[in-house]
């Protein structure tokens, strides 16, 4: 009786033992093929350059960079930089929020257009994202930004389009 309780206590020990090294194989490989890029995950969850989910605070964080024109110097280059750094982090935004897939299937963008009041909404989300800190002037002259949106509005306007969780 004794050598059927050690020869089953063998067996466990060695299974735990095999799967959590197979457990550990495959989020080794699924970190390589998600640093590498090569991952392949629904649309708008694909990691992007500068832009990142707190999904505890529900907020968007997009990063944008701009640079002045060439030619101008001091405050102009300066304004000119903090306008596109806005604009690329806006892009951004609008690149993950567009990008959402609904419960329908589709994406947000292809929703949107034939659901034009929302889009005009959504959009207004989208601008009113507000700046976190102060804009960080680089010594190339370029000026980045980080704009913060919060999820709750964008999730009431879409309650019924969103997929169950």
């Amino acid at each position: 009786m004794s050598k059927w309780v050690l020869a089953l206590g063998l067996f466990l020990c060695v299974g735990v033992a095999c799967a959590a090294a197979q457990d550990a194989a495959q989020d080794s490989n699924s970190d390589a093929a998600y640093s590498s890029g090569s991952h392949d995950s629904q649309a708008g969850l694909k990691p992007q350059t500068g832009i990142w989910i707190d999904w505890k605070k529900r907020e968007i964080h997009a990063l944008g960079k701009g640079l002045g024109r060439e030619g101008t110097e001091g405050s102009q280059q300066y304004l000119l930089a903090l306008r596109a750094a806005k604009a690329d982090a806006l892009r951004r935004l609008a690149g993950v929020v567009y990008g959402l897939r609904l419960e329908s299937g589709m994406s947000l963008d292809v929703w949107g257009q034939e659901h034009l009041v929302e889009r005009k909404k959504i959009e207004g989300l989208i601008k009113g994202a507000q700046e976190v800190g102060e804009p960080k002037r680089q010594e190339d002259g370029s000026v980045e930004i980080r704009l913060v949106m919060p999820m709750e509005p964008l999730e009431a306007l879409l309650a019924s389009q969103l997929p169950r969780q």
